[in-house]
């Protein structure tokens, strides 16, 4: 269960929009004009608690990309100790002004199961070896 509080008389409390949707909506808690070229934080006015053996991943919806609208980072991480409220960076990648309004759905939020491993600093022979090596950047798409 995630547990969500409103900051904000204007919070929407996200929800599923179909029985197999993997997300749920959130929607800007305030009205929030975007310069061309700028990234601003959409408030969400909302606070949230769940398992802390999850993760809240904030994504962008794929109806951002009609306007222009980009999360800068791409997937924002929610951790579960957090308890501030929530937002969302969006860039509006046009040459015009943008206008995000109240209750306007414009990100999605997936809760995923996390892990956590010991980490540990070794010496470079102790990496075991793979056919990709070093092979970076495309390099497994070239040929």
């Amino acid at each position: 269960m995630i547990k969500f509080v409103r900051t904000n008389d204007n919070a929407t409390i996200p929800s599923y929009h179909t029985k197999a949707a993997v997300g749920f909506d959130f929607a800007s808690s305030e009205d929030v004009f975007i310069p061309a070229w700028t990234t601003m934080m959409v408030p969400l006015g909302l606070k949230c608690e769940f398992s802390n053996d999850l993760e809240l991943q904030i994504r962008g919806r794929s109806s951002n990309a009609k306007r222009n609208i980009i999360i800068p980072h791409g997937v924002g991480t929610v951790d579960p100790d957090y308890r501030g409220e929530l937002s969302v960076p969006l860039f509006n990648a046009s040459n015009h002004p943008l206008f995000i309004s109240t209750g306007e759905r414009i990100a999605q939020g997936v809760l995923s199961p996390i892990t956590r491993q010991s980490i540990q600093e070794v010496d470079a022979s102790e990496l075991s070896e793979t056919s990709r090596g070093e092979g970076g950047f495309g390099s497994t798409g070239t040929h």
